[in-house]
Order: structure tokens, then sequence, then C-alpha cells
């Protein structure tokens, strides 16, 4: 699960609501920023695209980092540091190529995916043997999320590099992926959850008539694939486009992202499907764009993001809801024992969240300005 953004240091990686204001999350566990991920010699932007987490003591990152070529980021925490991933280096005239998500069951089981510079689709798979590229009957363009269930059932989604760009769905066997049937619409996906063998769900934007973008809501239910239609409408002007998705259980689904006027005029979007069906939650309307979204329980859901101020000066975002609302949580203070660890600036923007099943470790992932752009990590 993750968030695509266009920087202007040229990486790609990857919204006003109703109700009362959000409170500041009250006293518990805090935020800690990570240790610095390692980098390449000579590097000179990073960034962070996704995270998946077993345990306190198991959790991957991804991302790309650039040093005059693109080059992918995979890492390791064991709890107590990491550990960079040796990568192959995929066929082509550049070698190039990106990370965008990241997902595991398991030791001996993580999957990561990315693009190359063709707009080829890369999968890989890690195990204790290593890391391998595996073929993927996939279409060029970009693949954007991933969500294993198990060894053999997994799901992959991304935007075709064709035109406009239309949405793609691949389903991992066990043995290979392949791509499932959807219908024909104008967009892409950039997030998927799931839920169950007959409930998953994949969120992105489409093209609308008139020029703009809509947020777009798909449902697999064992059999096919639906767009899901008559969501609530959503306030204020703009493009709309739904970032992440995230499910605590049947029937009980949220999705986040932004409605925008531009790149930095944007108000978030929270919708939740639960009992009652689809609606608008507030959450707190200075979130220039919330980008990530797990639930762990019906009253147990984060969500991240960014906030943009003048002369782009980001800074992260994340709430917390109860089962009643949404609070902000405390601004995250930067580990004083990390070389990198700044004078106390919090980091420009998180592009995901993600945590282990029961919610007793959480971690959040994005990117860094203080002097250039760089990988973020924290957890609580």
């Amino acid at each position: 699960m993750h968030v695509n953004r266009s920087m202007t240091a040229g990486l790609t990686v990857a919204a006003v609501l109703i109700g009362a204001q959000p409170a500041h999350a009250g006293a518990g566990a805090k935020w800690t920023v990570a240790p610095s991920v390692p980098l390449r010699f000579g590097v000179v932007w990073a960034e962070l695209t996704d995270v998946a987490v077993r345990s306190v003591e198991d959790a991957w990152v991804v991302g790309v980092q650039a040093d005059g070529q693109r080059h992918p980021i995979a890492a390791h925490w064991d709890g107590a540091g990491w550990t960079t991933a040796d990568l192959p280096v995929p066929a082509g005239p550049s070698g190039q190529y990106g990370l965008s998500t990241v997902d595991t069951t398991g030791p001996d089981d993580v999957w990561a995916a990315g693009t190359d510079a063709a707009s080829a689709p890369v999968f890989l798979h890690g195990s204790a043997s290593g890391w391998a590229r595996v073929p993927a009957a996939a279409p060029a363009g970009t693949v954007e999320a991933l969500d294993m269930r198990s060894p053999s059932d997994g799901w992959a989604v991304g935007r075709t590099a064709q035109g406009t760009g239309q949405p793609f769905v691949l389903r991992w066997d066990g043995g290979s992926w392949k791509p499932v049937d959807l219908p024909r619409i104008a967009g892409g996906l950039t997030a998927v959850h799931a839920v169950a063998a007959d409930d998953v769900w994949a969120a992105g934007s489409r093209l609308q008539d008139d020029g703009g973008t809509g947020g777009l809501l798909l449902h697999w239910d064992g059999t096919a694939w639906t767009e899901v239609g008559q969501l609530p409408p959503l306030p204020g002007a703009g493009d709309v486009a739904f970032d992440d998705v995230s499910a605590a259980g049947h029937g009980d689904v949220w999705v986040v992202g932004a409605r925008c006027t531009g790149e930095d005029a944007c108000t978030p979007i929270a919708l939740h499907l639960g009992p009652g069906g689809w609606q608008v939650v507030p959450s707190d309307p200075v979130a220039v764009r919330l980008t990530g979204v797990v639930a762990f329980a019906a009253d147990d859901v984060w969500m991240t993001g960014y906030v943009s101020g003048a002369l782009d000066a980001e800074s992260v975002h994340i709430e917390h809801w109860d089962g009643l609302r949404f609070t902000t949580d405390a601004p995250v203070e930067r580990d004083p024992s990390d070389p990198a660890g700044g004078q106390g600036q919090p980091a420009s923007g998180l592009s995901a969240i993600g945590g282990e099943p029961a919610g007793r470790d959480l971690w959040a992932v994005g990117w860094d300005l203080r002097e250039r752009m760089g990988p973020y990590a924290i957890h609580r």
C-alpha cells in the first residue's frame, strides 16, 4: 500500500470534510525515528515507498534511490538495524528500476515490485536462497501495490503505460502472475487489500468525461471485479484520487486520498464502509494528502500522509481512529542517537503505513527534505 507522487527532483514513485475538529492523541506509545536505511555511495535523492511488517523483529521497506541512475531500495529490519537486500539487475539497456511496493507472508516469502526504465513491471521474490526476478504476464506500465494472502495467493495492481492508461490486476496462484479481467476504465489503481479469497478491494483514480479525475474503487467477490458505485458525494472542487485502501474485516473498509485543485492545493478524503454503508468521515482538514491507511479493528485505524506549507515546507501527518473520531497524533521527534537525525525537524511526508496483524508494531515510511531528499522511516 502506498501513494504515487511526482517530485521536482525527478522522482516518480508513486483530500474539506464536515464534523468536529480532531483533537491531539493522548498519552501512549510514541513514534520513534528508525536509523537511516543504508544507501549507495553518491546517491543524491531517495525515498521509501512501502513497508511490510510481520513482527517487531521482521519488517521490510522498499523504495528508490538515484545517483544519476535509478536503483531500487530493499532493506530488512531485525529489531536492531537494517540489512540491505542483494537485488538482481533486470535485463534491458540500462538495468534501472525502482520499487514501489512490498509484502511478505513469512521470512521465506517476500515479494517486491516496481517498474524499470522501459516501463516494464518488475516482480522480485525473496527467500532463504536470495532474491530472483519472477516473470509476470503484465502489460507495460507501473506496478503500484501488492497484497499477499499466502505463498499461493496474492494480488498486484497498477496502471498501463499506453494512452491515458488503464487499471490492471494480476493474481499470484503459487506458480505465476496472471492477469484478471477488469471493467474497461481509463485510469489506474494504486492500492489493493485482500480480506479473503472472495473479498478483495482495489483503489485508484479514473478519467472523467470532463477531463478531470475521480476516485476509483473496485471489488472482487471471488468471481469477478466490479466497480463500486454510489459512493457519497465528496465536498469541494478539483480532481479526486484514492491513494490507499484497508479493511479491518468483511464490511469494514477504509479508503483515503485527496481532492486537489493543484499539486499542493488539496483537502483530505477518508471514506468508511460500515453497517450503514459508505460515509465520509471527518479528518484533520490541514492534511494536504492522505497517502496510507491500515485498519486493525473497528476502533483501531491509522492514516498517514503529508501537510504542505509555505516554500514546500512539507511535514508528516498521522491520525488515529478510535471508533468514534480521528485524532491527530503528536509530532514526531528525531532520534538524537542517529547521526543523520537532524535537529528535531519533521520529515517531509509519508508514503505508506503498515503494521503486524495484532497492531503491536506500526511503521510508516516516506521522504525527508532536510538537506537532500532522503529515506525516512518511523515506528511505534
